[in-house]
């Protein structure tokens, strides 16, 4: 289960960190995303967004899996925040964007695993 949680993680933070840097280096859009699609939010181009992409949610991804792989305390416990934080960043992505693409489906069910296995995992090194 360990494993597994670790190769969910570690999947978000690499594919995230990889695509907010892309659109910040492509800030006007990319792969198909037109800059159009953030007319409902505050920003202008990917650049912000990007940059959020990577710090808060990369960044977040990274810290999970080193912790989870060193076995360090609290491991689960960073996972699972990791997980609700990718939750939710989906979730305001999908309401802000008013865009349903299938990558935000796959990452909410990502998140969602992510959620539940580190659940588990806490639970279990509780008791």
């Amino acid at each position: 289960m360990k494993r597994f949680l670790m190769l969910l993680i570690g999947f978000v933070a690499i594919s995230v960190i990889s695509f907010g840097l892309l659109l910040m280096v492509n800030s006007k859009g990319v792969w198909g995303l037109d800059v159009s699609i953030l007319s409902s939010t505050q920003f202008s181009s990917f650049l912000m967004p990007g940059l959020l992409l990577v710090v808060m949610i990369g960044g977040l991804h990274l810290i999970a899996f080193m912790k989870v792989f060193r076995d360090q305390k609290n491991a689960f416990l960073w996972s699972l925040f990791a997980g609700l934080i990718l939750c939710i960043w989906v979730v305001f992505q999908i309401y802000f964007t008013r865009s349903y693409y299938f990558l935000n489906w796959t990452y909410l069910i990502i998140a969602f695993f992510i959620v539940l296995i580190s659940l588990q995992l806490r639970h279990k090194e509780l008791f």
